[in-house]
C-alpha cells in the first residue's frame, strides 16, 4: 500500500550531536491489515516518532474550509504561520503583528535557486498568499517590505480578523455588526451602498468589500475608524 511507502523530507537535523543537512524519513516501519474485514495495524518508525509526538505542541488549528480554496502551497503555510502568531496574542488585541526574515521563509520552503529574483519571490509567494488569505480565510493581511540597506531583508504582516470571527464586547461593536448586517443587506437586494462616498462594486460573506479602483477593504476595519455609509 501506498502509506507504508511513504516518507517525509526534513532540513537541518542534529542527531546524537551529528548535524545533517537534510533528508528522508520512512513514516511506518510495519503495516498490517485483514481482508475484508476493515482492520489496519501501523507501526510508526522509531525516527519518525519525535516528529509525531512534537505535532501536538506546534500544531497549528484551523479549519478545512480556511484553506481549501487556496490553490498555492505557499498561501497554506504562511497562513499557518500567521494564524499560529494570532493564536499567541490576547484576545483583547485586535492585531497581531509577525515579522519574519525573507531568507529564512527562504530556508523554510525549500526553494534553493527557485524564485531567487525578489521580484519572482514577490509575484508568485508573497503576493499570492496574502492575497488568498485576505480573500478566503478568516483573517486580513497587509504586508510591509523590511529593508536593510537598499536590499528587501524582512516582511513584515500586519493581522487581524475579519468581522464574522469577531465576538463583539462592547456596544460599539454590537452596534457595528448591526451595521454590516444593513448595508449586506441594502446591497443583496439592489441598492447603491456608499462608504465615504465610494460606491461598494462587490460584497463577501466575510464583509470584505470591493471598492473598484481602490481594491477591496474590510468593512468592520472601516467602520471602526469612523467611515460613515450611505443607501440609495
Amino acid at each position: 500500500m501506498r502509506l507504508q511507502q511513504r516518507v517525509i523530507k526534513v532540513g537541518k537535523t542534529e542527531i546524537d550531536g551529528v548535524v545533517y543537512d537534510g533528508g528522508a524519513i520512512n513514516v511506518l516501519s510495519r503495516q498490517m491489515w485483514k481482508e475484508g474485514e476493515g482492520e489496519i495495524m501501523l507501526d510508526f518508525s522509531e525516527f519518525f516518532m519525535p516528529y509525531l509526538e512534537r505535532l501536538s505542541a506546534d500544531f497549528t488549528r484551523f479549519g478545512l474550509k480556511d484553506i481549501a480554496q487556496m490553490t498555492s502551497i505557499y498561501s497554506i503555510r504562511i497562513y499557518e504561520l500567521l494564524k499560529m502568531a494570532d493564536g499567541q496574542q490576547k484576545s483583547s488585541q485586535s492585531k497581531t503583528i509577525y515579522e519574519i526574515k525573507k531568507q529564512d521563509m527562504r530556508d523554510m520552503f525549500e526553494l534553493g535557486t527557485k524564485y531567487k529574483a525578489h521580484k519572482d519571490f514577490r509575484k508568485y509567494i508573497i503576493d499570492i498568499a496574502v492575497r488568498e488569505i485576505n480573500q478566503f480565510s478568516p483573517l486580513n493581511v497587509e504586508l510591509e517590505q523590511i529593508k536593510k540597506g537598499r536590499l528587501i531583508h524582512a516582511f513584515k504582516f500586519t493581522v487581524t480578523r475579519k468581522s464574522a470571527d469577531i465576538k463583539p464586547k462592547s456596544k460599539a461593536e454590537k452596534r457595528i455588526l448591526k451595521e454590516l448586517e444593513t448595508i449586506k443587506m441594502a446591497f443583496k437586494i439592489g441598492h447603491v451602498v456608499k462608504v465615504n462616498g465610494n460606491e461598494i462594486t462587490g460584497l463577501s460573506g466575510d464583509y470584505s468589500a470591493d471598492f473598484g479602483e481602490l481594491g477591496r477593504h474590510n468593512l468592520y476595519n472601516e467602520l471602526k475608524a469612523g467611515a460613515t455609509f450611505k443607501i440609495e
